[in-house]
């Protein structure tokens, strides 16, 4: 069975809160999510907590691309229906998203 190996508290704290970076042009992401054996990556540029829960803001890489937000409870119900093994690229380190998008055409 696979899961989501994401505990709040490597989130919590290692992001900024949600939309503190709304004004920038071009954000830094600061956390990657991958799922080993997939196309699928989230670039996480924010996160807030709300109702027992982590709400976390950014750029999803796989069949679409696109910016969006998602509770943490979410992605770990939606990683399991997918069969997805979700991880924390403990080898990623922040940078901007500029850089990240020529990377990920």
């Amino acid at each position: 069975m696979m899961h989501c190996r994401i505990a709040r508290e490597d989130l919590k704290g290692e992001l900024p809160r949600l939309y503190s970076q709304q004004t920038e042009i071009d954000p830094i992401v600061y956390k990657r999510l991958v799922a080993p054996g997939s196309r699928w990556a989230c670039y996480l540029a924010e996160a807030s907590e709300k109702d027992d829960d982590l709400r976390l803001f950014g750029f999803f890489f796989g069949e679409i691309q696109t910016w969006n937000s998602i509770s943490l409870s979410a992605l770990e119900a939606a990683a399991q229906e997918a069969h997805l093994d979700i991880q924390i690229d403990r080898e990623f380190r922040p940078m901007r998203f500029s850089c990240i998008r020529r990377d990920v055409r």
